[in-house]
């Protein structure tokens, strides 16, 4: 069974109220819905926001996959005086929220899931090549690899890398 809402709650008050007293005054009415009021803000006290600077719950950022490469505490530091010169409170959804807006460095942590960069040059690349040119002309093969790596064309070594898989 469900609980009947406030404005039920009032509507139910104030007909009792008038059973006993027919001649209600609108003042009353004001009484008992305020009390109804104060009654159901009483049940539902507000939770205070938790602070962001527990160390555990540092520690735990700290260890989320999602947050590697960025340093916590610095950017706890950081956000700390950006609230305090805003005469702001920095709670753990704000600082979440302060770090999901954080840039990563750039290559600060390798994605294991992603292939090898047509950049790096694959181990074996070279016979790779020898392989992929059979057919052409005498020396052309020779001179590609004499080049280097970073001569070849992006998309000759985007099929090598992937070759090299």
């Amino acid at each position: 069974m469900s609980t009947p809402s406030f404005s039920a709650k009032c509507k139910e008050l104030v007909a009792k109220e008038r059973s006993l007293n027919p001649k209600i005054t609108a003042d009353r009415v004001w009484e008992l819905v305020q009390a109804a009021y104060d009654a159901e803000k009483a049940k539902k006290p507000r939770q205070k926001p938790q602070d962001a600077s527990d160390e555990a719950f540092l520690s735990d950022l700290e260890a989320k996959e999602c947050y590697k490469g960025i340093n916590i505490r610095r950017e706890h530091q950081k956000a700390l005086i950006w609230a305090g010169t805003r005469n702001e409170g920095m709670t753990r959804r704000r600082f979440i929220n302060w770090l999901n807006k954080v840039e990563r460095p750039m290559g600060s942590v390798p994605d294991p899931r992603k292939k090898p960069s047509a950049y790096t040059a694959p181990t074996g690349w070279e016979s790779i090549l020898r392989v992929m040119g059979k057919d052409w002309d005498a020396g052309v093969v020779e001179q590609k690899i004499a080049g280097g790596w970073s001569n070849l064309s992006h998309a000759l070594r985007s099929d090598i890398a992937e070759r090299a898989n």
